[in-house]
């Protein structure tokens, strides 16, 4: 018995355009992560902003930043959130829209009180 008779229309569809694009020659992610090792993590928005303003020739400004003494505040959360993450109730699912609820609720407490 041969292939196409085993698979419906839309499965030979499906089929045909996954050998069209492997056949491409310019892969579906389109480069990004050509200068990634294997194994090397994906690059994180702070990786991404801070090769931005490389390129643009910009440096982070952090000379108000250096004067206030923030990291120990932010230590704390980032504290806070790695005993939440890794305690005995905390289920898998529940770490992405956790992590979500975090970042919004700190954003939306800075907007409000930083003025």
């Amino acid at each position: 018995m041969k292939l196409k008779d085993m698979l419906s229309d839309k499965q030979l569809k499906t089929l045909k355009s996954m050998k069209t694009l492997k056949e491409s020659k310019t892969p579906a992610w389109q480069g990004q992560f050509k200068n990634r090792k294997h194994g090397e993590p994906l690059p994180t928005l702070a990786s991404i902003q801070k090769e931005y303003n490389a390129k643009k020739g910009k440096k982070l400004n952090e000379e108000y930043v250096e004067l206030m003494e923030l990291e120990e505040g932010l230590e704390k959360i980032a504290e806070e959130w790695g005993r939440w993450k890794s305690g005995p109730a905390t289920e898998k699912y529940d770490i992405k829209p956790a992590r979500k609820e975090v970042l919004n609720f700190c954003m939306a407490w800075l907007k409000k009180y930083i003025k």
